[in-house]
């Protein structure tokens, strides 16, 4: 929906309560009041700034103003006092906005003359109250059970077989659906995959930045780090990338430029790891594109040579209909990784308390 059509729909509905910004939009667009400078210029729209919003403000108050006989309590004394009131531009009620907590923090004048039950009769909603299937008794035993249960192998399997079952009854993946994005995409199929892959990491997820990049002053930021405290010393493990949505029609430029920063942030690693004594060292980088896991590590075999090499690309079976076959090869790869990077766990623990002694 277009500025034009969205506008049309809210004046259709005598709705004329917006934001600054649509005020501001939609008076131009109809001429009702013109800048003094020219909106070309950053300056010029600063200079007109203050005069916008002295409009927007007694525009909004004006509104409120004619709902001083309203039936409900609350919105008679909102629009009885706005004018008496200190608004910034982006407070709710000059959007027509109505919110009880905010009101009760910022606007006494208006607290002070609303009675408890003229703010519970505003709040009220009402639902139809789905009673949980199972006694409290009975979820606490299944609480008790898992929280004292390891994670198995079995029960890792199942769990990863479970997420993915949610995209097989997700009728937009089955769709190749343009509405799926990279965070989807993230968290509906990265997410379970990690989970199974290193189960016992944490990980930083959302652009975390990389310790080794921080500590040379760069601003390098990856979707996903795995990192692990040593005695101390924080290692990266592994980084992750997403380029784009799963179906995109042109991943390419995205794709090459996610490749590229994760093998610089794969060498950074590297040598802040070989700082912390961890010089016969992996990192590995996962690089999810596609319907692809492409996973690639890193080393410095030929020191000063930094060594990328991709490894694997694991298909993901996203559709109902792909065979068990595919399933199972697709536990299996991911199952080499999680040992690798146990393995790797267990060395590195190994390196730096067998270098901590040589030093005591």
């Amino acid at each position: 929906m277009g500025y034009e059509s969205y506008f049309k729909y809210k004046i259709n509905n005598n709705d004329y309560t917006f934001t600054f910004e649509e005020y501001v939009v939609w008076n131009l667009y109809n001429g009702n009041f013109k800048l003094p400078f020219s909106v070309q210029k950053k300056s010029g729209f600063i200079g007109s700034y203050p005069s916008l919003l002295s409009k927007f403000s007694n525009s909004s108050a004006t509104k409120l103003n004619k709902l001083s006989n309203h039936s409900n309590k609350v919105i008679s004394t909102v629009a009885k006092n706005v004018s008496k009131l200190k608004l910034e531009k982006n407070d709710p009620i000059l959007s027509g906005i109505i919110d009880p907590n905010h009101i009760k923090e910022h606007h006494s004048i208006i607290d002070v003359n609303v009675e408890e039950d003229d703010w519970n009769e505003f709040c009220e909603f009402s639902s139809d109250d789905d009673n949980l299937l199972f006694e409290d008794r009975k979820i606490k035993k299944w609480i008790d059970k898992i929280r004292n249960d390891k994670m198995t192998l079995k029960s890792s399997i199942k769990a990863l077989i479970r997420d993915i079952s949610y995209v097989w009854n997700n009728n937009n993946y089955q769709k190749r659906s343009p509405i799926i994005n990279e965070s989807t995409f993230t968290h509906d199929v990265l997410s379970p995959i990690l989970k199974f892959v290193a189960p016992n990491y944490f990980k930083r997820w959302d652009q975390a930045q990389s310790l080794a990049a921080k500590d040379r002053g760069v601003l390098k930021y990856v979707d996903v780090i795995r990192n692990i405290d040593i005695n101390g010393h924080y290692l990266e493990n592994f980084f992750v990338e997403v380029s784009h949505r799963p179906f995109h029609h042109n991943p390419h430029d995205h794709v090459i430029h996610d490749n590229y920063k994760l093998a610089k942030l794969g060498k950074d690693s590297l040598d802040r790891n070989r700082m912390n004594f961890v010089d016969d060292d992996v990192i590995f980088l996962f690089h999810l594109h596609s319907d692809y896991l492409v996973v690639y590590f890193m080393d410095y075999y030929y020191h000063p040579i930094a060594r990328k090499i991709q490894l694997d690309a694991i298909q993901i079976p996203f559709f109902a209909n792909d065979t068990s076959f595919k399933l199972i090869s697709f536990i299996k790869s991911l199952y080499k990784y999680r040992c690798m990077l146990k393995n790797l766990q267990k060395k590195r623990v190994s390196i730096i308390n067998r270098k901590k002694l040589q030093t005591i």
